[in-house]
């Protein structure tokens, strides 16, 4: 159940991410718009609606970790919460079609291994 909640608390800490991204343009706006064929104002709006969406998983990200928080030493749990360093790109790289150079993936497999050595000395 434990490791259940560390994955669900990545989850939606990527998917705030993603909201927010999102809401801001750039990018993410021609590959996740919500209506991509309404006038500007319309489109504002939507965008609203992203940043909302994106403040709503922070919300339950936050009960999700105070949960995990509850049954597990920070000095553990936090360093667990460094694998969305790498899971925020690569869900960048899968839905928002943002690039990612050999150096970012490199970096982002030492971070996950580094979170596997410290979540297998205390989850159990």
């Amino acid at each position: 159940m434990l490791v259940l909640l560390i994955i669900v608390s990545i989850t939606f800490d990527v998917a705030r991410e993603l909201c927010f991204k999102i809401a801001v343009g750039g990018e993410a706006e021609h590959s996740l718009s919500l209506i991509p064929v309404l006038p500007h104002s319309k489109i504002v709006h939507a965008r609203y609606g992203w940043t909302a969406c994106g403040f709503l998983c922070w919300a339950v990200e936050v009960i999700i970790w105070t949960a995990v928080l509850t049954q597990l030493p920070l000095n553990i749990a936090f360093p667990l919460m460094s694998i969305t360093y790498a899971a925020t790109p690569l869900a960048g790289w899968l839905f928002l079609g943002e690039t990612i150079s050999t150096r970012r993936w490199v970096g982002a497999g030492f971070v996950t291994a580094g979170a596997a050595m410290i979540g297998s000395t205390g989850i159990g």
